[in-house]
């Protein structure tokens, strides 16, 4: 086998192993890049077109650069503490809201501010790109994805130039009443550009529903399939778990309003995960005596009591200015009444069968 053969081959197996996130991101990045080529060429011609001085067409491109320079060490921090992803989102709905307010408006003030905030947004993807492919790959494939990355991105500015210089000749040469002249020619290739970066928003956010999809499945499988429709079909089981998609993100959405911020609320959710869950996991792994019922019973105290003490919580501190307990020791009296439940009410049945635990401990 030749030592190309082997290269292709070697590429080929690992392009297989890249991960949904990492997949998501090629395509967000390559339609971004396009856009950018798109705007690298028509934009400078459309400020013209529109009557501005070559003196403003510098202002507007230099305070891009600007933009980018001045956002990059703070996206840096923001991507570390807010998280990647989210990073990406807000980069990319920044650039494509900025690309269109340029694409749309001649006032100078809006050009100038859109110029300056879509530097920012691609400062914002540009940083945390590279450590999200980082978080989802794996060794194996990781040179490939960044090797994959930064070709598809060369590759969309080149494929965004061509269209740069075509669409307006293409809108030129329509006929009748579609004829376009050479602003509007211009504004609608920029127009194209901004669509695919809002095509990119929708897919890097599409990254997100890897968070709904543990839960959608658990009600539409566990629940749904199990105990209210036996024998649903694939087909409507599918439906059921994305409109439990759609549901868990409004509840989810609604549920934000009641915090102070993203970061608390997700505070709250893993003091449900670890009182509510941790108890009856260990338990399954560690303790014979532990029954079904006892599980159950831990998993909703643990839960319920974090749900009513974070109640109490919202309308003491309407009261009092203050929590009545901080959200940094809910977890405590949760895990608490989660394990006494699990002891109590497991040791208030029968034992459970032998082969129930003894997978866990052979």
């Amino acid at each position: 086998m030749s030592a190309l053969r082997a290269a292709w081959i070697d590429y080929r197996e690992a392009v297989s192993l890249f991960s949904r996130p990492a997949r998501l991101l090629l395509v967000t990045e390559l339609l971004a890049w396009i856009c950018h080529g798109i705007f690298a060429v028509a934009f400078n011609l459309y400020l013209l077109e529109g009557g501005f001085r070559e003196s403003f067409v510098g202002q507007a491109i230099s305070l891009n650069g600007l933009g980018m320079a001045l956002a990059s060490l703070p996206a840096g921090l923001l991507a570390d503490r807010w998280g990647r992803r989210r990073c990406l989102i807000l980069g990319a709905v920044l650039d494509a809201v900025a690309q269109f307010a340029r694409a749309t408006f001649l006032a100078p003030e809006i050009i100038l501010a859109g110029s300056f905030v879509a530097g920012v947004g691609q400062a914002l993807l540009a940083i945390a790109a590279a450590p999200f492919m980082t978080e989802h790959s794996t060794p194996r494939e990781r040179t490939h994805l960044f090797s994959t990355f930064f070709a598809a991105t060369l590759l969309a500015g080149v494929i965004g130039s061509i269209l740069g210089g075509e669409i307006p000749a293409w809108l030129g040469r329509l006929g009748g009443p579609l004829r376009a002249d050479g602003l509007h020619a211009f504004r609608g290739a920029l127009w194209v550009g901004a669509l695919l970066m809002c095509a990119a928003v929708a897919i890097i956010v599409s990254t997100a529903n890897a968070f709904l999809l543990s839960p959608s499945t658990s009600l539409a499988r566990d629940v749904v399939q199990r105990f209210l429709a036996p024998g649903i079909s694939d087909a409507r089981l599918m439906t059921v778990q994305r409109i439990f998609i759609v549901l868990l993100a409004i509840l989810a959405c609604t549920m934000l309003r009641f915090y102070p911020s993203v970061l608390a609320m997700a505070f709250t959710a893993y003091t449900f995960v670890g009182a509510g869950l941790t108890p009856a996991i260990l338990a399954a792994f560690l303790w014979k005596r532990a029954t079904a019922w006892g599980g159950v019973a831990s998993i909703a105290g643990g839960m319920m009591t974090t749900l009513a003490i974070t109640i109490v919580n919202g309308f003491y501190e309407k009261a009092h200015g203050r929590a009545w307990l901080e959200t940094d020791y809910i977890v405590i009296p949760a895990a608490l009444c989660s394990v006494a439940l699990l002891v109590i009410v497991s040791l208030s049945g029968p034992p459970p069968p032998d082969e129930k635990w003894r997978p866990f401990f052979d």
